[in-house]
C-alpha cells in the first residue's frame, strides 16, 4: 500500500462482513483493519471459541456466529466459503440484507455460482461474483497471509442482473486492498481458470499420487525429494473439500484442459521414445523461452 493513498482509505466504508474466516477471510480481514478501510469489520464464524484469536490477531473488530448480527447494516458482504456453500449461505444471509449491501464470493468457479446467487438474490440487494486470484494451500484463520490481495489480479465477473451501483463498488473496494482488476463474464472466467489454476491442481495432485504409489518399492523417494518436487507438489497439500468442489462444479472445463494435457504429455513421450534429441531441445527450448517471457512480464 502506498502511503500517499492511506488518508482517502480511512472509514472508506462503515462496515464489512466477511462469511468464513479461513485464509482468505482472515488475510481480507487483515488487511480492512490494518489500512482502515472499514469502520468495522466482522467476522461470521462456525465456531464460538476461534472469536478472541480472532480479535486478538486484528482479523475482525468484531466475530460471530449470529447471521443477523454479522451482516445487518453492512456495505459490504464477502462470501469466503467452498463454492458448494455459497447458494445456500446467501440464503441465509438474504433476509437480513438491504437494497444496497453489495454482496460478493471469492470462489474459484463463477458461472454455476453467479447464475444460483442472481436468482436467489433478486433486487433483495446486489450480487457480483469476484474471484482474487491469489491464496495458499494452507487453511485456517492462523495462516492468514498480510498483504495477500496486494498485486493480484482479481476478476470481476457482472451479468445482465448486476446493479449498476455493484460494479464501481467492487472496483473501489478491490483496488483498495491493492488488487489489480479484470472484468470477464462467468462463462469466460470458468474456461479461463481452468488453465491457469484447475489444471494445475490436478497435475500436482496426480503428480503427488504418482509417486505415493511408488513408496513400497522405493521407500526412501520422499525424504529424498528435493526443490522440483517440492514446488511441483505444494498445491497438493490444499484442502480436499474446497477442490472437490471446484472441480464438481467446473468439470466440463477442466476435462477439456485435461485432454489437451493428456495430447501434450503424448507429444513429449514420443519424442523421449524417438531418441532424437534435437527434437526434444526444441520442444524444451520453446517452452522454457515463453515461461521466461512469461515471468518477465507478469514482474513489470
Amino acid at each position: 500500500m502506498q502511503k500517499s493513498n492511506l488518508k482517502e482509505k480511512i472509514k472508506m466504508f462503515n462496515k464489512v462482513t466477511i462469511c468464513g474466516m479461513g485464509v482468505m477471510g482472515a488475510s481480507l480481514g487483515h488487511t480492512l483493519i490494518r489500512y482502515k478501510l472499514a469502520k468495522e469489520v466482522c467476522g461470521l464464524v462456525r465456531r464460538e471459541e476461534v472469536i478472541p484469536d480472532l480479535i486478538r490477531l486484528k482479523l475482525a473488530h468484531v466475530a460471530t456466529r449470529c447471521i443477523e448480527k454479522a451482516v445487518k447494516d453492512a456495505e459490504i458482504v464477502i462470501l469466503c466459503t467452498p463454492v458448494s456453500l455459497i447458494p445456500q449461505l446467501l440464503k441465509k444471509i438474504l433476509p437480513f440484507l438491504s437494497s444496497r449491501s453489495l454482496v460478493m464470493d471469492v470462489g474459484s468457479v463463477k458461472k454455476p455460482v453467479v447464475s444460483a446467487c442472481s436468482r436467489i438474490v433478486g433486487k433483495q440487494a446486489g450480487f457480483l461474483g469476484c474471484h482474487p486470484m491469489t491464496g495458499t494451500e494452507k487453511f485456517g484463520f492462523n495462516n492468514f497471509v498480510p498483504g495477500l490481495y496486494r498485486g493480484a489480479p482479481c476478476i470481476l465477473t457482472p451479468e445482465k442482473n448486476t446493479p449498476d451501483w455493484a460494479l464501481p463498488r467492487a472496483e473501489k473496494f478491490w483496488k483498495q486492498l491493492g488488487a489489480k482488476v479484470f472484468i470477464m463474464t462467468p462463462e469466460g472466467h470458468d474456461t479461463s481458470v481452468a488453465w491457469i489454476s484447475h489444471l494445475p491442481h490436478v497435475v500436482s495432485f496426480v503428480l503427488m499420487d504418482s509417486l505415493l504409489k511408488q513408496k513400497n518399492r522405493l521407500p526412501d523417494l520422499l525424504n529424498i525429494a528435493a526443490g522440483s518436487f517440492k514446488d511441483m507438489t505444494r498445491i497438493a497439500a490444499s484442502s480436499a473439500e474446497l477442490w472437490t468442489g471446484i472441480f464438481q462444479e467446473n468439470r466440463r472445463e477442466i476435462l477439456k484442459t485435461t485432454a489437451v494435457f493428456e495430447k501434450q504429455f503424448r507429444v513429449f513421450r514420443q519424442l523421449l521414445s524417438g531418441k532424437n534429441p534435437a527434437a526434444i531441445q526444441r520442444f524444451l527450448s520453446r517452452v522454457s523461452e515463453e515461461r521466461r517471457n512469461f515471468k518477465h512480464s507478469s514482474s513489470s
